[in-house]
């Protein structure tokens, strides 16, 4: 599975020495703790994320749909870690206070 080495191996180590460490602080493999209730998970990524990579969603995402978990997502095509363009900036902002005043 891909990851930012630099910043992971540096508090975990590698996987291969700390596969117990990975595997715990994997929300992918513990998605039948999160709620049942619909409106209770929002998911934010920027597509270009070289610090999360996009993998790592989609094999969320594939997890919550296997457990039967309701989700919402919200894509940004063209930004990374960090939300860079004001434009997709403001719909971030808008998206997520519109979620918690709304679902809080």
């Amino acid at each position: 599975m891909a990851y930012d080495t630099g910043y992971t191996e540096r508090y975990m180590d590698v996987p291969e020495n700390n596969q117990q460490g990975y595997e715990a602080g994997s929300v992918a493999l513990h998605v039948e703790k999160l709620p049942n209730e619909p409106n209770r998970l929002l998911i934010l990524h920027g597509f270009l994320d070289e610090n999360v990579h996009f993998f790592h969603t989609n094999f969320l995402i594939s997890q919550l749909i296997r457990a039967g978990k309701p989700y919402q997502l919200q894509i940004y095509p063209n930004e990374r870690h960090s939300i860079r363009c004001p434009e997709s900036g403001e719909h971030y902002e808008i998206s997520l206070l519109h979620f918690l005043q709304e679902y809080l």
